[in-house]
């Protein structure tokens, strides 16, 4: 990547100081069309100290820089720290004693076969800007404390301006520092033949904002013209106040271009306020403040724009009555109504539920289990036997409840021993000694009796009843 420039142009003036503390290089006047390495630096610390630190600076990071560079090979990033490194070598060597306090800023743009490189620290800019399209595509992000104060949110973007504390840097190449501060390093390599390369402190925008630099250099004025117009703009300034203006006429690109590392698109989304200030993002209006606030005039916003003629109408307007509006009381009680309502109504549903739960129930089913009854007739038992016998099969139907049939059996036939009828006093006795113990076994499951309401069904109805208490069901 080879670049044409045109030829450099230099600003570099007192203010209302009767110092120059700002050093530039090359110096004001020695600039040519074939010079590649340009350095801006704002010295502070009073007289014989700042210019002292900026004048060192400049010189030792130019010799280092241009004793190393070679036309055919990029420059690297290693060596351009290493110039830093020496500049504070230098500056320690000029105040040995660290009373001085000298220190000084430094703005650094080199252009290469690899592309660009710029780099910066504390508040000196520098800018890339591109007529063709009107806009800014790289701004160096101030060491400043505003700037961090912006970034955190502390402070809103038009306070920046305003700010008292706005001249404190936090970045700068000062003798005997204990950490030593380094540079934000940019790569560029979209460069295109018109673009301008910016260097300038922070005395140039003392009075002078970003929008009126584009509108410089974006007019079809000559670099001269435009290099007029900002020393006219700045002639009032407090503060020294230097620039450099490089403007691109042409680019040759070359095989292997586009291994060149390019972050200046990173560098300058990073850049928090320059986004802002290019995206300002639209807020709603401010709401009306009390009129005893209002009187105030911090408070006023002016808009400035072109007054639009106003015509008298022929018609007087009538004074428009104000709309009523409802009293806070009014509104108080409506709601007040409205929730008593809306409780009642929830009352009035619980207690229906609770009623409708107490009501008796009608159709449940009563089932009563009915016992079955057996009647077993015996005669003419033996008296040899011990006790009377009975089966297994009589002791459950006398001791347990017989299902009901499907359909009703007929009683079993018991067979009696015929008695002797030829003593009338001998009816209800009958002789043991001829008569055998018989066992009577039913041929078919006894039939089922039901008792009727009010009846007893005997011992063992009476005997189920009391075993079982869970399944006894008076009869309603």
């Amino acid at each position: 990547m080879r670049f044409k420039i045109s030829q450099p142009l230099a600003i570099q003036q007192l203010g209302s100081r009767s110092n120059q503390e700002d050093s530039i290089f090359p110096s004001q006047g020695q600039a040519t069309t074939d010079d590649r390495l340009f350095i801006l630096c704002d010295g502070m610390g009073g007289h014989e100290s700042g210019e002292v630190a900026s004048s060192t600076v400049c010189q030792t990071i130019s010799n280092y820089i241009l004793s190393r560079l070679k036309s055919e090979e990029p420059l690297n990033d290693e060596i351009f720290e290493e110039a830093v490194a020496a500049a504070y070598a230098a500056v320690d060597e000029q105040d040995p004693t660290g009373q001085k306090k000298m220190g000084t800023t430094l703005t650094f743009l080199c252009f290469h076969k690899g592309g660009c490189t710029a780099a910066h620290i504390g508040d000196s800019r520098i800018y890339h800007v591109r007529p063709a399209t009107n806009e800014i595509l790289y701004r160096s992000r101030d060491h400043s404390l505003v700037y961090d104060l912006f970034e955190v949110g502390e402070i809103s973007r038009e306070e920046l301006k305003t700010a008292k504390n706005k001249n404190v840097i936090t970045r700068v190449i000062m003798a005997h520092q204990e950490r030593p501060s380094k540079a934000d390093i940019v790569h560029i390599t979209n460069i295109e033949p018109g673009d301008y390369f910016y260097l300038c402190s922070d005395g140039m925008l003392e009075q002078m904002e970003d929008c009126e630099l584009m509108e410089i250099f974006c007019s079809d004025k000559s670099d001269e013209q435009k290099c007029n117009i900002l020393i006219g703009e700045t002639v009032d300034n407090s503060d020294n106040h230097s620039a450099y203006i490089i403007r691109i006429e042409s680019v040759e690109r070359e095989e292997g271009d586009s291994r060149f590392l390019d972050n200046e698109a990173t560098a300058r989304a990073a850049n928090k306020v320059l986004m802002a200030e290019l995206n300002p993002s639209p807020t709603a209006p401010p709401p009306p403040l009390p009129e005893t606030e209002a009187e105030s005039d911090d408070d006023v916003q002016v808009v400035m724009a072109e007054p639009v003629p106003q015509q008298p109408s022929p018609i007087p307007q009538q004074p428009v009555a104000p709309i009523p509006q409802q009293s806070k009381k009014g509104k108080g009680l409506f709601f007040l109504m409205a929730a008593v309502f809306f409780f009642a109504v929830i009352a009035i549903i619980i207690i229906v539920f609770f009623l409708l739960s107490d009501k008796p129930k009608n159709n449940q089913t009563v089932i009563e289990s009915t016992p079955t009854e057996t009647t077993i007739t015996r005669e003419d038992i033996d008296d040899d036997d011990d006790d009377d016998r009975i089966t297994p099969q009589q002791q459950n139907q006398t001791t347990s409840p017989a299902r009901r049939p499907s359909s009703p059996a007929p009683a079993p036939r018991v067979n009696t021993p015929s008695r002797n009828n030829s003593d009338p006093n001998k009816t209800n006795s009958s002789s043991p000694s001829n008569v055998k113990p018989q066992t009577i076994r039913p041929q078919s499951r006894p039939q089922t009796t039901k008792p009727q309401s009010g009846e007893s069904s005997g011992g063992q109805q009476n005997g189920h009843q009391g075993s079982n208490d869970d399944d006894f069901i008076p009869n309603i």
